[in-house]
């Protein structure tokens, strides 16, 4: 049973440092320069909950976490494309 708690205690830290640099992007997200530079830094804090999430679905052995986790891919993709297309020129075509 060692192993399982060494693996446990390290994604508790992969956890803990993905937290960190999504605070650094969240930095970018309410002080950026540009809108490019704030919806690819809403993006990366929304893939980090992902994985985020994925790893406590591992911890805890809990398959509706990764319920959640897909759901979160699905509308972070979806609306990366919308925010995208909005500023290439918007939904004229």
């Amino acid at each position: 049973m060692v192993a399982s708690d060494i693996l446990v205690m390290s994604m508790l830290v992969v956890i803990i440092i993905l937290i960190g640099t999504a605070c650094i992007c969240l930095f970018r997200v309410f002080f950026g320069p540009t809108i490019a530079d704030r919806v690819v830094g809403l993006n990366t804090v929304a893939t980090k909950s992902t994985i985020i999430l994925v790893l406590l679905a591992i911890v805890y052995q809990r398959e509706m976490l990764l319920d959640v986790a897909l759901a979160s891919v699905m509308l972070n993709i979806s609306g990366s494309l919308a925010v995208a297309k909005h500023l290439e020129g918007g939904f004229n075509d």
